[in-house]
């Protein structure tokens, strides 16, 4: 006889089938074949799909502030995984840069405006997720903020000397 399914493994089973579909894309029908059951089972579990998706965003929530509340204080390998993930970041962030603003490269600005942005957007990030209310709103505030702030930074380049002949 088999186990029943638990709310964990219909999470773990969502987080998975969304990661490689979309949420859209995810059937219940998909999600009760890979947890071993049927849709009935899930329904018993979770009244829609879409507190599915509630409840695996409010899971992964969870387990991001015990990485970072806890793991990165005690844990030599997790502190280690932060600093290569906030070094990562910061390259995407200056290859991104390079790639809307190709007057940066070369610039020796173009690693402390990288940071500025990782950061800002890391707290928007978080601000996003615990302030309730108009979100959509408010990330659009916080776009116009960004640019208001780094936009005299992505200036065009000074002009070159000219050469010594």
């Amino acid at each position: 006889m088999r186990a029943p399914v638990t709310r964990q493994q219909i999470l773990d089973s969502a987080l998975g089938l969304m990661a490689h579909h979309g949420f859209v894309a995810m059937s219940m029908r998909e999600l009760a074949s890979a947890c071993g059951c049927n849709v009935a089972i899930l329904y018993r579990h979770f009244e829609s799909k879409e507190a599915i998706l509630e409840a695996v965003v409010a899971e992964r929530r969870r387990r991001v502030f015990i990485f970072l509340g806890e793991g990165i204080r005690s844990n030599d390998r997790v502190i280690a995984l932060r600093d290569d993930l906030w070094r990562a970041t910061e390259q995407a962030y200056r290859r991104w840069l390079l790639t809307l603003f190709p007057q940066l490269h070369g610039r020796r600005e173009l690693r402390a405006i990288a940071r500025t942005i990782r950061t800002l957007v890391q707290g928007a990030y978080g601000e996003l997720v615990m302030v309730p209310g108009d979100r959509r709103r408010a990330l659009r505030a916080r776009s116009k903020e960004l640019a208001k702030v780094i936009a005299p930074a992505l200036g065009p380049a000074p002009a070159p000397a000219p050469a010594l002949v």
